[in-house]
């Protein structure tokens, strides 16, 4: 039996990465007021050329950063942290990293070979939940404790927990590193609550 608490990410390397090669994404630190003043201003200070505000999943902005400026930006006591904005493409089920780095395509599940399968052992995943319906994931079952009257992954973190551990070794998005094992989805973490989740931290309630 394995059980997964979603608090940590296996990223997928992307097979092709297209952008230009001065535009970022800006992140403001948690609880930052407004990111669009934030973004005015330090357009100003740095002489960027600030884009798209994010204010949901994120507090931050695009921005083309000028040569010279970028540690200048990162530095900022504003800024959590700063990543080049690229456009991403996938054109085959990629093996992803963390399934590569524990050498999950070389053990008996043979992840990544199109034949790898495992039926033995349930996973429970511990999160936002999982959706039910996806083509990729083998869910056999669903609990909710959160109290919320849609038993679903209403934010998507439980769901990309179950795709890292269990995602069906086919020809479609990514493979796990158990490919194809039953899931339980345990739903305790609420959907407003997903988004500090994706972030890496939480606050759990005690009552």
């Amino acid at each position: 039996m394995f059980v997964v608490c979603g608090a940590v990410l296996a990223q997928a390397q992307p097979s092709k990465a297209v952008g230009s090669p001065d535009r970022y994404i800006v992140v403001l630190k948690e609880g930052a007021s407004d990111p669009g003043r934030t973004a005015d201003g330090m357009a100003r200070r740095y002489g960027l050329r600030a884009g798209f505000v994010y204010g949901h999943a994120l507090e931050g902005f695009s921005a083309t950063i000028p040569e010279g400026r970028l540690e200048k930006v990162r530095a900022d006591e504003r800024v959590d942290y700063v990543e080049r904005d690229r456009t991403m493409s996938a054109v085959a089920q990629p093996l992803p990293w963390g399934a590569d780095r524990i050498q999950a395509d070389m053990s008996s599940t043979n992840a990544g070979n199109g034949s790898g399968a495992v039926s033995n052992v349930r996973a429970y995943v511990i999160d936002t939940g999982i959706d039910k319906t996806h083509p990729d994931l083998n869910v056999v079952n669903h609990v909710n404790f959160t109290g919320e009257e849609k038993n679903a992954d209403c934010n998507g973190h439980g769901t990309h927990v179950a795709g890292t551990l269990a995602a069906k070794d086919n020809a479609r998005d990514v493979v796990g590193i158990a490919p194809g094992a039953p899931l339980v989805g345990v739903k305790v973490v609420r959907a407003r609550e997903g988004a500090r989740l994706r972030r890496g931290w939480i606050e759990v309630d005690h009552h």
